[in-house]
């Protein structure tokens, strides 16, 4: 037990305990935009004695929100609002970090009145909802717009950029041959379908530098579906992630 209250640094940050905020959203953001209800809330996990807290599933634009309500990051006008949240947490005694992620073939346009959109079509049978696959254009801008999310959220103050690769969203779905059946350089091989994560870690790292150690991943342990990632999957992906030495990973 006495282990859980132990400090630890990480990316030459130091954590107080070995207790931290799973990520959470709260769907409580106006336009993508941080409210004083976001605030309040993740400050109040802070306050709580854990050691980090995590922001969950702010989106890197409209079309990679689930909710009209989710945060979003990656424009210049978000800027002033996540640093502001990340301040607030900080104050509050606690690290913090955020989740980058796009919703990919799981959003629903009931609920983010976009259009849905996917490594390749996919047809969610339980809301009937089908997706449309991105062209090579489109992924560019997609691989753009998450660099510029994480740049942006390690710019407002965040300590750790969590990059969610997990749950069926689009950088997951990229990665899992259940989803892709692209045949271009995005699809296929391991390395094909590794290609948008690596490129979105490479630029950003690039660009930022100190980024490298401050990115954790967010990681699915089994899809259980034929084709879907498991342990060999997993293995494989972890491989390529330690290359970048990251923070921390999140298997769920």
């Amino acid at each position: 037990m006495n282990f859980l209250f132990k400090t630890k640094i990480i990316g030459g940050v130091l954590f107080k305990n070995r207790i931290v905020s799973s990520p959470i959203s709260i769907n409580m953001a106006e336009k993508g935009f941080v409210t004083n209800n976001i605030i309040k809330f993740f400050s109040n996990l802070a306050k709580s004695g854990v050691s980090m807290v995590t922001v969950g599933a702010t989106a890197i634009s409209d079309q990679g929100n689930d909710t009209l309500n989710g945060m979003i990051a990656g424009k210049d006008e978000y800027f002033k609002g996540l640093k502001l949240l990340a301040k607030n947490i900080k104050k509050n005694g606690a690290n913090a970090s955020i989740q980058i992620y796009h919703v990919g073939a799981q959003g629903n346009p009931k609920h983010n009145n976009q259009e849905i959109v996917g490594p390749s079509e996919y047809y969610f049978k339980k809301i009937g909802i089908k997706s449309r696959s991105l062209t090579i254009e489109e992924i560019n801008l997609i691989e753009d717009e998450f660099c510029k999310s994480i740049i942006q959220s390690f710019k407002s103050n965040f300590d750790f950029i969590e990059l969610h690769l997990a749950h069926g969203y689009l950088l997951h779905e990229f990665l899992s041959n259940y989803f892709n059946k692209r045949k271009d350089k995005y699809g296929g091989t391991f390395k094909n379908r590794f290609r948008l994560v690596k490129n979105i870690l490479e630029k950003s790292i690039r660009i930022e530098p100190k980024l490298k150690g401050r990115i954790g991943f967010r990681l699915s342990a089994n899809d259980y579906v034929k084709n879907g990632f498991d342990k060999k999957n997993i293995e494989q992906l972890v491989m390529k992630l330690d290359k970048y030495k990251p923070a921390y990973y999140v298997i769920t």
